[in-house]
């Protein structure tokens, strides 16, 4: 029997899926559902997003499911908590269910898939990721989104270093030709979405009269965010509560939070460079690999150079494809794994830890 097979890179932000048909799609991972039964009337019961999310925002209630870079579990199984747990898990499913469509692949036995989780996720996510993927496609194994991005990048065995900066975690992988282990990895609890709160934080309580949202906050950090001293000074326009609009000078804001996000990405990669074998370690440093929508960030490629430069001669590149680097290797894997590495895959899904994973809102950047 014929198979066709997908790699998926399920993001907090937005996911992705590439084909053996050779299509591929991404969707913002955040959707909606009618507020009232008014929105519902007009709306209708199902799920709504993309465009159709955008265009009726106001009457929805909207959720990323993945915010955080995991489902987000409660202790409440019942009530409010229960119901809206439940939601998002449809909320997953249904997303999965709308990229498949996408690249037009049957939804049965004849489809395997590899999809991408965070470095360290928790087993109760992991298993949770599984079972949703499941209801779609049944043949599924999962791998470290930032593993993933390298099979995608190396036919040949080589050793690199993989930091994938998302909107929820920053997960990072020493990558070798073989599956990695715990210690090969690690996961930072915050991504994208902890600079923009930071970001928000920061320019309100500087300048307290303006009226911003996260959404503004992520363009401009997008658009300006920076480390580099020597950049030009950052001019904006912004929305006050005088219902006029202002120019204000957040030059030094973006400057310290970008660099405050940065210390906390070079830190967690010196420490798992100090695990790696000396005998492949220069190796691994002249090979680092940033990914995921938050390696554009200008500078940091540099300072992460600076920061190992006493290991040896460290070398720093950015991805070329951010959105689907992710989902592209995940397919070049699912297309080239013999039938024993799914079950070695499948194992692997139920003995993952979370113990180097570390919450950045209990560090403090230098």
């Amino acid at each position: 029997m014929n198979k066709f097979f997908a790699g998926i890179d399920l993001g907090s932000m937005n996911s992705a899926a590439v084909g053996s048909t050779a299509e591929r799609a991404c969707l913002p991972t955040t959707m909606g559902w009618a507020k009232d039964e008014l929105a519902r009337m007009l709306v209708g019961d199902g799920i709504l997003l993309g465009d159709e999310l955008e265009q009726n925002r106001m009457a929805l209630e909207v959720v990323r499911p993945l915010q955080d870079g995991a489902i987000k579990f409660g202790s409440v199984t019942e009530g409010q908590e229960g119901v809206a747990r439940r939601r998002d898990e449809d909320a997953i499913v249904f997303l999965l269910r709308r990229l498949l469509q996408q690249i037009h692949l049957p939804l049965s036995d004849e489809t395997r898939c590899i999809v991408g989780v965070p470095s360290r996720a928790s087993m109760q996510n992991r298993q949770a990721v599984l079972s949703m993927v499941q209801q779609v496609i049944p043949t599924v194994a999962l791998v470290p989104e930032p593993f993933a991005v390298a099979f995608g990048l190396y036919p040949e065995i080589c050793h690199a270093l993989i930091i994938d900066i998302g909107a929820g975690t920053t997960d990072f992988c020493h990558y070798y030709g073989a599956f990695p282990t715990p210690d090969d990895q690690i996961t930072l609890k915050m991504g994208g979405d902890r600079l923009d709160q930071w970001l928000l934080e920061a320019i309100e309580a500087r300048y307290p009269e303006c009226v911003l949202t996260l959404e503004l906050v992520r363009k401009l950090k997008e658009k300006h965010g920076s480390i580099d001293l020597a950049n030009d000074a950052t001019h904006v326009s912004l929305p006050t509560k005088s219902a006029g609009v202002e120019t204000f000078d957040i030059t030094e804001i973006l400057q310290e939070c970008c660099q405050q996000f940065a210390n906390e990405i070079a830190r967690a990669t010196v420490e798992l460079i100090e695990r790696i074998d000396f005998s492949c370690r220069q190796e691994t440093i002249g090979n680092i690999v940033l990914a995921g929508g938050g390696s554009g960030l200008k500078g940091l490629d540099t300072l992460i150079e600076n920061v190992c430069s006493d290991f040896g001669v460290c070398n720093v590149t950015r991805i070329h494809d951010s959105k689907f680097a992710g989902a592209d290797g995940a397919l070049r894997l699912a297309m080239k794994l013999p039938e024993a590495g799914w079950q070695q895959l499948n194992q692997g899904s139920s003995h993952a830890g979370s113990d180097h994973e570390r919450d950045a809102s209990d560090q403090k950047a230098a």
